[in-house]
């Protein structure tokens, strides 16, 4: 025999069936959520919207006007459980016996998801809640409605002034007009008023700005020249004009140049100057770097070397080894970044990095040389072309990186190639900190083979004494602790 339902349970299917009834006649023959993405329309988008949620709060409707105001408790407020579980499709009475698994992340999933699936229930839960949860809630549902429908989000939002408190409102707007911004950045910002929070005024600001450059980039040029009427921080102008001129760039990095210029705002100038000149590059390298040239500061034409060298390098090894050469002075102080681009142009062409070693300065061909060795030992696996290589490089610093880098190329499978190598670094105190590094960590299978070599190599008389001295001091360590076991 069937357990008979709960009057609650029957209750609560009916205000439901009864409410989407209602829903559903209200929204027959309108086509629901639908926005335009033309920033040139006339009205708001918000007021043609045809809601498929009860956009006037549910709980502020008198009890004898519309039914779904009542709850299952008589119009008390739910709790955050209760409203979970309503909203789930588990009697809220149950709530106890599970409140211990809830939790605040739990909580807004639920919301999220619902969000998007039962909109219309989500809603009418939402305005039943105490206020303690109402607010995060709310802006978690609206989070997740303005997906599928800024607009609606927007409205629904715009409906519940009042009754969220003023800085749960003021997140659910800024939530609702970010997403709304995209498709109708004017509108949106006509809003911007209305928000006191500084932080979320200038947040909506950039989304606006992120809506034209999307849209409309000449549109969002003239929007942008009208915000200092707006008494817009600082802060907020330097992420708008990032946001378009960002935009500008990629479609006519010289003009992006030019309202650069116009603006006449070094911190502007030095962020968004390598952007256009690594755009500008991809079309006319010799434009971006005539406009580097242009630059007064520092900082903003190494930058733009950087950003055109990044942009270039694998497309054209020899010209971007000419750009090296010609900013060598600029680029100073960024040898992290330098190295990066000579492993790339060594492995893109290392013929060509080779060819073309003799026309970078001194201090970039150490470099230089460590990236073309790298490439050629581990990458390529030409030993021999790199050796040829090495041979012709002019004694000094670069030489000697190269022979170390030889020689401990060599170190766990060859220790006479590995010692011929140690023994043409020609720096003293490189090679005798090679020498004391190769004994200390080779294999001890090995340290017979390398007292043979030492003996033989082609080194100084007094490396090759200090050497030995540190071998036979390795090797009675390692007898004493063969004897020790």
């Amino acid at each position: 025999m069937k357990k008979p339902k709960s009057h609650c349970t029957v209750s609560s299917n009916l205000l439901l069936v009864g409410l989407f009834t209602l829903i559903v006649g209200f929204a027959v023959g309108f086509d629901l959520g639908r926005q335009t993405n033309d920033p040139d329309a006339s009205e708001p988008l918000v007021e043609k919207v045809q809601p498929r949620i009860p956009l006037v709060p549910v709980a502020d409707v008198n009890p004898g006007e519309r039914g779904e105001a009542k709850s299952e408790s008589g119009g008390r407020r739910l709790s955050q459980s209760e409203a979970l579980f309503e909203l789930a499709g588990v009697a809220p009475e149950l709530y106890h016996e599970v409140q211990a698994s809830m939790s605040d992340v739990l909580v807004l999933a639920m919301v999220e998801k619902l969000a998007l699936e039962q909109p219309s229930q989500v809603s009418s839960v939402l305005d039943r809640c105490e206020a303690s949860q109402r607010g995060y809630l709310s802006i978690a549902f609206v989070r997740s409605l303005s997906l599928q429908s800024p607009s609606e989000a927007l409205q629904w939002i715009l409906n519940r002034k009042g009754q969220l408190a003023g800085e749960d409102y003021e997140s659910g707007l800024n939530e609702a007009l970010s997403a709304y911004a995209k498709g109708s950045p004017a509108q949106a910002f006509e809003y911007l008023d209305t928000i006191e929070d500084s932080e979320l005024r200038g947040n909506l600001a950039v989304e606006v700005a992120k809506g034209w450059a999307g849209l409309d980039v000449d549109r969002g040029l003239d929007w942008l020249r009208s915000l200092p009427d707006r008494n817009v921080p600082p802060a907020v102008l330097y992420g708008c004009y990032s946001e378009i001129l960002g935009a500008l760039a990629l479609q006519d990095p010289k003009g992006a140049a030019r309202e650069l210029e116009r603006l006449g705002s070094d911190r502007l100038q030095g962020e968004l100057l390598p952007r256009i000149v690594s755009e500008m590059s991809r079309r006319d390298v010799t434009a971006a770097l005539d406009l580097i040239a242009e630059q007064v500061d520092q900082t903003t034409r190494r930058n733009s070397v950087l950003a055109l060298l990044d942009e270039n390098v694998e497309q054209d090894v020899v010209a971007a080894i000419e750009v090296i050469a010609h900013h060598a002075n600029l680029l100073d102080g960024e040898a992290e970044e330098v190295a990066d681009l000579f492993a790339r142009m060594s492995r893109t062409a290392p013929d060509l990095l080779i060819s073309s070693f003799d026309d970078l300065p001194n201090h970039l061909r150490t470099t230089a040389a460590g990236s073309v060795l790298r490439t050629l030992l581990v990458a390529e696996g030409d030993a021999e072309l790199a050796q040829e290589w090495v041979e012709t490089l002019p004694r000094g610093e670069a030489f000697d990186r190269a022979a170390e880098a030889f020689a401990g190329h060599y170190a766990q499978r060859d220790p006479q190639a590995t010692l011929q190598w140690a023994g043409k670094i020609e720096a003293s105190e490189r090679r005798a900190a090679f020498l004391s590094s190769y004994i200390e960590r080779a294999d001890t299978s090995a340290l017979p083979a390398i007292a043979q070599s030492l003996r033989d190599a082609p080194i100084r008389e007094e490396a090759r004494n200090r050497s030995l001295a540190l071998l036979n001091r390795r090797m009675d360590n390692e007898l004493l602790n063969l004897v020790a076991r």
